[in-house]
This record gives structure tokens, sequence and C-alpha cells, in this order.
């Protein structure tokens, strides 16, 4: 799964934690980081995300995990309510 770090960042705060430090600390943790990808600037996470981690396919997942690793506060983005209709 490719996770550009942009994204990651909309959930989880990775300020002063480089690439490398985040790839290897992601791959100890189970969640193997198997290249780390830079385009026109931005860093591009590859993930190998295994069958025992579908917690870990999506990039609120990816970040999740982040920040229980990182310790760091999880943002997730708000869910419109929509008023029943009758």
């Amino acid at each position: 799964m490719i996770a550009p770090k942009i994204w990651l960042q909309k959930y989880v705060n990775l300020s002063g934690i480089s690439d490398k430090q985040f790839a290897d600390k992601m791959t100890f943790a189970g969640n193997k980081v198997e290249a780390i990808h830079k385009t026109k600037g931005e860093t591009v996470f590859e993930f190998e995300i295994t069958s025992n981690r579908p917690d870990t396919l999506s990039i609120i997942g990816l970040a999740r995990e982040a920040a229980a690793i990182f310790n760091k506060n999880l943002k997730l983005p708000k869910i419109p309510v929509i008023k029943k209709l009758n």
C-alpha cells in the first residue's frame, strides 16, 4: 500500500520524526515499510500490509498505528450528522 506522508500528517503530527525513524519503528511494530520514495519533494511510504492487519488497510488505520507508536494524538475527521428523513 502506498501512503504519502502528507496524507498521514492530516491525522497524526509526524514533525521531528525522520522518514527513516518512522519506517524503522513502523516496521518493528509489524507494519513493514518496504520502500521510501521521494517524488516532487514529497515522501511516500510503501507498506506491506499482511493479512492479519486489516486495521492498517487505510490511511487513518496507518495514522492510528503511528500515533500509538510515537505517543502522538490522533486527529480523526469530523463525520457529518445526517438528519433522519420522515
